[in-house]
């Protein structure tokens, strides 16, 4: 397998929507359980990010 079917194969499939999925979920844990003040926003809005990110993964490159 070469490196350009290897990519073809890693960006067409469900990977980086499931990859910036789970991101997005665990910097959601992470900002609900751990983080305080500032930081918790700045982890909330990462979550969302990713989250948006996944979302327009899944539903564009299809």
């Amino acid at each position: 397998m070469s490196l350009d079917e290897l990519i073809k194969q890693a960006t067409s499939g469900e990977i980086p929507t499931g990859a910036m999925g789970g991101g997005g979920i665990i910097a959601l844990l992470i900002a609900l359980k751990m983080a305080k003040g500032f930081f918790k926003i700045i982890f909330i809005l990462a979550a969302l990010a990713l989250l948006a990110g996944a979302a327009w993964w899944h539903f564009h490159k299809h």
